[in-house]
């Protein structure tokens, strides 16, 4: 936050994390199974951010993925 509220906020670069904004634009969407397809197209290390009560099935899809058996 304070990072976008500098005068740096233009010089930063291409980030890692996926993230995907809410309507209002002030927090991270949970991610859901809806949004594996487009997640696995970016090319991030990261994704911000999933909820286990909401969408289980997402999180177990990202793990099956990238080669992680639990």
């Amino acid at each position: 936050m304070l990072f976008m509220a500098s005068p740096y906020t233009e010089t930063r670069e291409n980030n890692l994390t996926y993230v995907e904004w809410g309507s209002n634009g002030n927090h991270p969407r949970i991610l859901t199974e809806v949004d594996i397809p487009m997640l696995l197209k970016q090319n991030k290390l990261f994704a911000r951010k999933f909820d286990e009560v909401i969408d289980s099935k997402a999180i177990k899809t990202i793990i099956s993925s990238i080669g992680v058996t639990m």
